[in-house]
């Protein structure tokens, strides 16, 4: 088994982005996304920086370098005094608890003893690491672990790739025995990691939900169950396990379900704009149409003595002649009224005070309605939303209870169109056992 730091940071959770579930699809079953744009800009960005520190073209660095200020009379200065450049950890050179650990330091350097590594960050006030996080970081207690220095400086210099160009130099002083006691907490991840390892399946190994949703969001979240999060297997089983509903009296209602495709528009809808129809949203919405009995009869409300609304007293009053002469208004606005008696409008009356209402509230309609946000494959999703309304004929807490079950039967419906048929499962041949693949 053979690890890298940035492995070592990708399991561990108190990292940004730490997920023990991420590491075993990424490292131990081989889910590895590509590598997208940024990591090729950051690459490019780091190899042009390497041929500067070795040979000293200015020409040969990227333009977020050039452009950023400040970043160019860093890497002068850190010319002079770089020592090694592009330092590789061979296998065998570090070891933490008894597992190999490999990777690549970027530049050091003396006087003062200086260790550093290059990063590319979107934005650089959001991103980059405080000198505490720097002193505390996994990769860089790792690569100072390989040096022979007592006290050393450590270092990332930024490079913003969004917006503004920018460079930022955050640095802190650590000891040689600051860095063998983070070795030591390192230790333990790696003894949970060979762990972890040897699980059967990655739905065995805990994962931290916090980052699920970080940045673009986990490559892994589609097919990784978790369980703050509904699939839509596991939203319908949440539908169907509801405690069973308290005996309701006959539902009220009577009427026939009308169901409705994706972009569908009643009759007396509106024309659609023909640009939106040929791109239709995610949603499917079940509609209800629901012929309700007569209402029935009821004694009339007490009629309620409603104040009318306060209405706001506007006095005109000269506006105070501007130091420096206008342009104009812009064109097409309209004139501003004004008196030519030069006398203001008697003030409005003030407004007379509110009357709370009094008597009972009848309530004639009840209308519930239940929505469900569904995750599909490929970072989409798609609404679910069933509505039932109609008229009371007795008790509101009856009537509520009826639409409920008849609400709930109707989403349990809608869900199952969304869950995928299960293929049977074959019986797995027996094979011999194979000597457990290589964590690289």
């Amino acid at each position: 088994m053979i690890l890298s730091p940035t492995q070592i940071e990708t399991f561990d959770a108190r990292t940004s982005w730490g997920c023990a579930r991420k590491w075993y699809f990424t490292y131990v079953e081989g889910k590895r996304s590509p590598p997208d744009a940024s990591m090729a800009l950051g690459e490019a960005v780091h190899t042009t920086i390497e041929k500067y520190l070795r040979g000293g073209d200015r020409g040969a660095l990227h333009g977020l370098v050039i452009q950023a200020p400040g970043a160019l009379e860093f890497l002068q200065d850190l010319r002079k005094r770089v020592a090694v450049i592009e330092k590789a950890i061979a296998p065998g050179e570090l070891s933490i608890a008894g597992v190999q650990v490999i990777g690549r330091i970027d530049w050091i350097a003396r006087e003062p003893d200086e260790l550093g590594d290059h990063k590319t960050t979107s934005v650089i006030n959001r991103y980059a690491k405080t000198p505490q996080e720097i002193k505390d970081s996994i990769q860089m207690n790792v690569y100072a672990a390989v040096t022979t220095c007592a006290d050393l400086r450590i270092t990332q210099d930024y490079y913003q790739t969004r917006g503004a160009k920018k460079f930022a130099r955050i640095s802190c002083e650590t000891t040689r025995s600051y860095i063998n006691d983070r070795i030591g907490e390192i230790a333990l991840t790696v003894e949970q990691m060979i762990a972890t390892a040897r699980k059967k399946n990655a739905e065995e190994v805990a994962p931290n939900e916090e980052v699920c949703n970080k940045g673009f969001g986990c490559p892994h979240r589609n097919y990784c169950k978790r369980t703050g999060e509904f699939s839509m297997a596991s939203l319908l089983d949440a539908f169907r396990q509801l405690p069973a509903a308290a005996p309701a009296p006959a539902p009220v209602l009577t009427g026939k379900v009308v169901s409705l495709p994706t972009g569908a528009l009643p009759p007396d809808a509106p024309k659609s704009d023909p640009a939106l129809a040929a791109d239709p949203p995610k949603v499917r919405k079940l509609q209800l149409s629901l012929d309700s009995p007569p209402a029935p009869t009821l004694a009339p409300a007490p009629a309620l003595a409603l104040a009318p609304a306060p209405v706001p007293v506007h006095v005109f009053a000269p506006k105070p002649t501007p130091s420096a002469p206008r342009r104009g208004r812009p064109p097409g606005s309209p004139n501003r009224p004004r008196d030519p008696q030069g006398t203001l409008p008697p003030p409005l009356p003030p407004p007379a005070p509110q009357v709370e209402p009094s008597g009972p509230v009848q309530i004639e309609r009840i209308t519930l309605r239940h929505g469900a946000k569904i995750g599909l494959p490929g970072y989409s999703s798609a609404m679910v939303e069933v509505e039932f309304s109609g008229l009371v004929t007795g008790s509101a807490q009856a009537a509520l209870a009826a639409l409920s079950l008849q609400v709930h039967a109707a989403m349990v419906k809608e869900l199952e169109i969304y869950v995928p048929a299960k293929t049977p499962e074959k019986t797995p041949e027996k094979t011999p056992e194979k000597t457990p693949a290589k964590v690289g």
